[in-house]
């Protein structure tokens, strides 16, 4: 036939598996098949029955390419501070007389609510559309660079410290630290914080006037905490000077009293108190507040 002669000319046809017995010690290998489309799932493999084990991976050392060791873990606060302390991308001035102040509206808004509204009131005068006049053309406006930055004035300051410790404060320098370096300053770090609302500032400046209390700096240092409402402060400065009848006669004779009449009547008022027939000395009174201490602490227990 036609498909004899075929294969006595050619060999096997096409598809035709060869007429071949399999050699001795091997395997005869069964013809490749491939199913299109059809997906097979692996043999799953028999499970050891151990339990996996915890591997250790040290990190120590592991940095991002790319980085360098100063851009590695830096929060948003300190990039803001790195900003400011490189003086880049600031937007808005504090002015105090002749000198301004850069810095940042978002960090200032941030820590204050009152300089928030402030600064949302500068923006939106800044956009307002121009103002029209009684014949319905358009007023002119002084003409502005479009980089100008709004200017926040600073009423009642004197001192560029204190604007300073402000802007320390806000961008968190100086490790928390307040440090500044006279009374006056501290008086107008006092204002600032009581002008924007910033409680933190204060307890800073009010914890201020108690150190390095003398005789030359009690007088001023009451009439700080009168001006400012730091009424438990003012009361320990006068105990202090109460407790000491020497630095008591001291500022009696000084020339600052003589600018507070009222700061020196209160004191003799309290000292008159203090050292009346039949008051208790400043140790009874010690005494007494550590045994009536004692005795609500052992009701409290019992």
């Amino acid at each position: 036939s036609s498909s004899r002669r075929h294969q006595g000319a050619g060999g096997p046809s096409v598809g035709a598996a060869p007429d071949r017995p399999p050699q001795r010690g091997r395997c005869a290998r069964a013809p490749a098949m491939t199913h299109w489309g059809a997906a097979t799932a692996a043999p799953e493999l028999a499970g050891s029955g151990l339990e996996p084990l915890v591997l250790q991976v040290n990190v120590e050392g592991l940095a991002s390419p790319g980085h360098d060791a100063g851009e590695r873990g830096r929060t948003l606060a300190e990039g803001i501070t790195a900003l400011y302390q490189k003086c880049q991308f600031y937007d808005v001035f504090l002015v105090l007389g002749s000198q301004r102040f850069p810095a940042h509206k978002v960090a200032l808004a941030a820590i204050s609510p009152k300089l928030c509204e402030q600064l949302a009131e500068m923006q939106s005068g800044a956009s307002a559309p121009a103002a029209v006049a009684q014949d319905g053309s358009q007023e002119s406006q002084p003409a502005q660079s479009p980089s100008r930055h709004p200017e926040l004035q600073l009423e009642g300051i004197s001192h560029a410290e204190a604007v300073r410790a402000l802007l320390d404060f806000v961008y968190g320098l100086g490790g928390g630290a307040y440090d500044v370096s006279s009374d006056e300053v501290n008086s107008d770090v006092l204002r600032l914080a009581k002008n924007f609302g910033l409680s933190r500032l204060q307890d800073c400046a009010a914890a201020h006037l108690l150190g390095g209390l003398t005789t030359d700096n009690a007088i001023l240092r009451l009439a700080t905490c009168e001006e400012f409402g730091l009424v438990q402060h003012g009361e320990k400065i006068a105990d202090a000077l109460i407790d000491c009848p020497e630095a008591l006669a001291r500022v009696a004779g000084s020339a600052d009293v003589q600018r507070f009449p009222a700061l020196l009547q209160g004191l003799l008022l309290r000292a008159a108190n203090r050292y009346k027939p039949g008051a208790a000395k400043p140790e009874a009174r010690g005494a007494k507040r550590a045994k009536l201490s004692q005795e609500a602490a052992v009701t409290g227990g019992a």
